[in-house]
């Protein structure tokens, strides 16, 4: 969140090389992740080596941040650090306004600064958040807002009770626009719920270990074939339980490469996740909350899952298909994936190409899923096929 725009062009250019580990054209980091029991309360320090495998020196910038899985499996690295997100996909028109509205655990503190930004995707704008700038009680009330050009965003804090601010963020389209992004980024990891969205994406990371992670070293210069340690230490905070997570990002200066003829800016960036868990306090759970048909030749089932505990599950299991004698008819198998607490993934099950389509009937989908408790767990959709 704190990178100019002209950064996070330069980072989509080449968006496919950031992955977790190893970037083969710039450098390569062992581990490729930390995933570690630690107690809550403690410290501990972890070691990364990075090695320049390239025949050229690199500079690199060190820093950490946090990321989340979506719903189809792909990482987003793109997650404000302390902080949340909103992305609306739909048109503003010229005198359009909306108020979206969070709440913000403030932990005791009697200011808590906050600062906020947005863009918009056609045409592009950007600017800064108007408004209060500390979370508090004296801060209650609607402040005097500057209208921008094109389009303006004011916080106002609504009000806090018991710890808890329910902010507000006055939206006002000055102009038409279409596909808006919403930054709010606090001094300090916070607990930040959607109360109204508006209609848009919110992501936010609520389990974030990240506030307590120190890096020995924020930049590194390493010449052809050499390699450097650099030292991880992570304090987590009494009381918590479950696991939490973030990501140390090791990424390179920008550089001219050449992508079909075209001379770009680019900068190469690794991720090692830091995931660490609470000895004692995992509590696995999770629900299937959807299943459907998505396509009949060939058959395709899709399921959602929730992961409702507290640590990360690795998923795995089958799908019966019953047709109304209560015969299984065919059995389609379920990879596994892997899901964080508090998020959902959406798996597209899809039968075999070469087996003949299903015959004109009622069936049903039986779902089991298997995540190491001691019963899976089993969602059912009736369906038919014409």
């Amino acid at each position: 969140m704190r990178r100019t725009m002209i950064e996070r062009t330069m980072l989509l250019v080449l968006a496919g090389l950031l992955c977790c580990g190893l970037s083969a054209s710039a450098v390569r980091v062992v581990p490729a992740s930390i995933d570690e029991p630690q107690a809550p309360g403690s410290t501990e320090t972890y070691i990364l080596t990075i090695f320049n495998d390239t025949e050229a020196r690199e500079t690199l910038r060190l820093y950490v941040g946090d990321w989340q899985r979506l719903e189809n499996g792909e990482h987003d690295w793109e997650v404000p650090l302390n902080g949340a997100r909103w992305i609306f996909s739909d048109d503003f028109a010229s005198g359009e306004e909306r108020v979206v509205r969070y709440a913000v655990q403030t932990a005791g503190e009697l200011e808590l600064a906050v600062s906020g930004s947005y863009r918009t995707s056609s045409p592009q704008l950007t600017g800064e958040t108007d408004g209060v700038k500390a979370i508090s009680v004296g801060a209650i009330g609607t402040p005097n807002g500057v209208v921008g050009d094109g389009l303006s965003i004011e916080r106002v804090v609504q009000g806090v009770e018991d710890g808890v601010a329910t902010v507000a963020l006055h939206i006002r389209a000055e102009a038409s626009f279409t596909g808006l992004t919403v930054y709010e980024v606090y001094e300090k990891g916070v607990q930040i719920a959607d109360v109204d969205a508006q209609g848009a994406r919110f992501d936010t990371v609520n389990r974030s270990n990240a506030d307590g992670v120190v890096l020995s070293h924020e930049r590194l210069t390493i010449e052809p074939g050499e390699s450097r340690e650099v030292l991880v230490t992570v304090t987590t905070p009494e009381g918590i339980d479950g696991v939490t997570w973030s990501a140390v990002f090791v990424e390179t200066e920008p550089r001219i490469v050449d992508q079909g003829g075209t001379r770009v800016l680019s900068i190469y960036r690794t991720a090692i996740k830091v995931m660490l868990t609470a000895p004692g306090t995992e509590r696995p759970s999770g629900e299937i909350s959807m299943v459907r048909t998505v396509g009949g030749d060939p058959l395709a089932i899709q399921t959602a899952f929730v992961n409702t505990g507290n640590v990360r599950l690795a998923v795995e299991g089958s799908i019966d298909i019953i047709d109304r004698t209560g015969t299984v008819i065919r059995e389609l198998d379920v990879g596994e994936f892997k899901v964080l607490p508090g998020a959902m993934r959406v798996i597209a099950t899809k039968d075999k190409e070469d087996v003949d389509p299903l015959e004109p009937g009622v069936y049903q989908a039986v779902v089991s899923l298997d995540f190491g408790s001691e019963n899976p767990i089993v969602g059912v959709r009736g369906f038919r096929i014409r």
